[in-house]
């Protein structure tokens, strides 16, 4: 990135647009500077940012100091979430709209989880909703990257770190499959069924097709409880032993079934409730 103002003094660069923000070494005084005269493409729905929080975020983020006592505050929740929203509202109604949202679903999590016509209801808009299901979907495929290209039997942490981000703050139940090839790297990773707040059904039948089609050689299935409790009911242990003789007969190992809940995961394997060899 070498178009554009290069690194100079605070008082010889400052941007009139948030494209500077892009380069490495661009004076944080100039943030102030970018955000207060920030026009947007054509000056149609621009937005101006707020120059403090702008400072505060571009510095907990890069470890910069800033501010005359050589330190910025860390952005707190709410004004993370006002300041995404700011790029679709003005500052007042972001700021706003952060609180209710906040204050609605009670989390970071359970907010970027909610369904998009959902977030739409609550905010009004269908942009802002868009925005926060594409910051969903960054911290989703950022938590999948490590198990992406490694067997998944090597990074089993990265694993249930994936499975917690993308399925713990979901309202309703659902199946997930985790398709995996005879090396144990990761080949298809599907939903397999939604059902309600406190069942969802598992298609035996269904998961050998997948696994045929796929010529999978292992799999991974993994529910959630909306609950929060991830310990087994006695339906899902039936489950999980016939769809492991099931998979056993077509030559294709259970790896695990995996529970996600809302701040722990319970783990068939981890349990011994699965047998090493199929």
């Amino acid at each position: 990135m070498a178009h554009g103002c290069p690194p100079l003094s605070p008082t010889e660069c400052r941007p009139t647009t948030l494209e500077g923000l892009a380069k490495e070494r661009v004076p944080l005084e100039a943030l102030g500077a970018a955000a207060e005269t920030r026009t947007g493409d054509a000056g149609a729905g621009a937005r101006r940012l707020n120059p403090r929080l702008l400072r505060s975020v571009v510095a907990a983020a890069g470890g910069a100091k800033v501010g005359p006592d050589g330190a910025a505050a860390a952005p707190t929740k709410r004004e993370l979430l006002s300041f995404t929203l700011n790029f679709t509202m003005e500052e007042a109604e972001a700021r706003a709209q952060a609180a209710a949202l906040l204050d609605r679903f009670g989390s970071f999590g359970a907010l970027l989880a909610a369904p998009f016509r959902r977030l739409q209801g609550h905010l009004r808009s269908q942009d802002a909703a868009a925005l926060l299901k594409a910051v969903s979907l960054l911290a989703a495929q950022t938590a999948r990257e490590p198990v992406e290209d490694r067997p998944v039997i090597d990074c089993y942490e990265a694993v249930i770190a994936y499975l917690r981000t993308t399925m713990r703050h979901e309202p309703c139940e659902l199946v997930r499959l985790l398709l995996l090839d005879v090396r144990n790297k990761l080949v298809a990773d599907e939903i397999h069924s939604r059902g309600t707040i406190d069942h969802c059904s598992l298609y035996p039948r269904e998961v050998i097709r997948r696994a045929i089609e796929m010529d999978a050689g292992a799999l991974i299935v993994v529910h959630n409880h909306p609950s929060g409790d991830p310990r087994p009911s006695a339906e899902d242990t039936r489950l999980t032993n016939v769809l492991r003789e099931t998979l056993t007969q077509i030559g294709v190992s259970l790896h695990d079934h995996i529970i996600v809940g809302q701040s722990d995961c319970f783990s068939y394997r981890e349990n011994q409730l699965l047998d090493a060899t199929p």
